[in-house]
């Protein structure tokens, strides 16, 4: 029997594939099965790439070559591909012995729990520590002296120090306990000071270069300012001294006793005023003899008159010889023995004899009517035909200006 136009079909999961085309839509949706339940790998082509519809892809054999897949069981593993921590990051387990990888810090001056030392088992290359606390620590292989911020940086054999403190290595390439002066440092575009560069530069100033400070500069108006409320009580005392009262005094009886001879008491002194004050015979001061009589001393300050010989006795005023037309004078010398001659002061305006004690100033002065020679203050006992002769007046309790004069006779 003879067949003709026979065709042959092939039957695939419940289709015919009479050709080709026929074979699109299978690969577009299969269905894998290993048991026959039809509940294996669904696959399914979207956009030219086949999808496992969620399903597990086993039993793939470890790749080896470009554009084979990898198993799981290649993730971590010599050969295969690293994988991710829950962070997101390369476990340090699977990165090479090369990387640096921070440990934590340690106290570099005890026994710290960590790091490991030289040779532990556990030291990996490349882990490092950060001192916390600086010491001097010993690993295994002689003690290392950290800062704190260096690193402890393991080899792979033994542990070594990487200096990272803040601390200062060195200063202008000094190390140790450094101590720097301008001679160590190059001078840079500040230069350094010198007086030859100071003198230099200060050379071509003014006081127009230099700002105005607490010191003010010198004005005219600022001068005539300052100057209208000063005194003499503000400036310093010169070779041109100041006046003062005792200044002129001393300077007077100076220029008096270089007229008179020596100063060398106040009776002195006023000798010289009466004699630069015009009498330079000196007949406010006469020399006189005591003729007392009895070996009688006259002594200083002691009031006497002159007698008909020229003499001198002392005055009382109870003594009868005494009239207006009586010369009366005071002792000047210290004592002026009987016939003995000495000093006496003569009576006249502007005589003042010193070296009294007890006066009362501005208060008269009268003879003596009870010690002959005396004086007293007061016409207090005087009786009938007694003479009153005012001495003169007291200008202090130790000056009399002696004026004498014959007065009246008490009545």
């Amino acid at each position: 029997m003879a067949v003709s136009n026979l065709q042959l079909y092939l039957f695939v999961n419940g289709r015919v594939v009479k050709n080709t085309k026929d074979l699109e839509p299978l690969f577009k949706s299969l269905s894998v099965s290993a048991d026959g339940s039809n509940n294996g790998l669904d696959v399914t082509e979207l956009a030219g790439k086949f999808h496992f519809n969620s399903k597990i892809l086993g039993g793939i054999a470890n790749g080896a070559a470009a554009g084979q897949a990898l198993s799981y069981s290649q993730r971590g593993a010599s050969g295969g591909v690293a994988s991710l921590d829950g962070g997101g990051k390369i476990p340090a387990t699977q990165l090479p012995s090369s990387v640096m990888t921070y440990e934590g810090t340690f106290d570099a001056s005890g026994t710290p729990a960590s790091p490991l030392l030289n040779g532990d088992v556990a030291a990996d290359a490349g882990m490092v520590y950060l001192t916390s606390v600086a010491g001097s620590f010993n690993f295994g292989a002689g003690a290392i002296s950290f800062a704190v911020g260096d690193w402890a940086v393991y080899n792979g054999t033994i542990w070594e120090k990487s200096t990272n403190s803040n601390a200062v290595v060195s200063v202008n390439g000094f190390t140790g306990v450094v101590t720097l002066t301008t001679s160590n440092i190059a001078e840079g575009s500040n230069l350094y000071y010198t007086t030859a560069r100071f003198d230099t530069a200060f050379s071509g100033k003014t006081s127009t270069d230099l700002a105005e400070g607490t010191n003010l500069y010198y004005t005219q108006a600022r001068f005539d300012s300052a100057l209208a409320a000063k005194s003499t009580s503000n400036l310093a005392e010169g070779s041109n001294l100041y006046f003062t009262n005792a200044r002129a005094i001393a300077a007077t009886l100076t220029s008096y006793a270089a007229a008179a001879g020596t100063v060398t008491s106040a009776d002195s002194i006023l000798s010289a005023l009466q004699k630069i004050d015009g009498n330079s015979s000196g007949s406010n001061v006469r020399s006189f003899t005591n003729a007392e009589g009895g070996s009688v001393a006259h002594t200083i300050r002691q009031v006497v008159y002159e007698d008909s010989f020229g003499n001198m006795k002392k005055a009382l005023a109870s003594n009868s010889a005494l009239n207006r037309g009586t010369t009366f004078a005071m002792v000047k010398d210290a004592s002026i023995a009987d016939t003995a001659s000495g000093d006496y002061y003569l009576p006249g305006k502007g005589s003042i004899v010193p070296g009294f004690s007890g006066l009362t100033a501005n208060t008269p002065v009268y003879l003596s009517r009870a010690a002959a020679g005396g004086f007293i203050q007061s016409l207090t006992g005087f009786v009938a035909g007694e003479s009153v002769v005012y001495l003169g007046t007291a200008i202090s309790a130790t000056e009399l200006e002696f004026d004498p004069e014959y007065d009246f006779v008490y009545g």
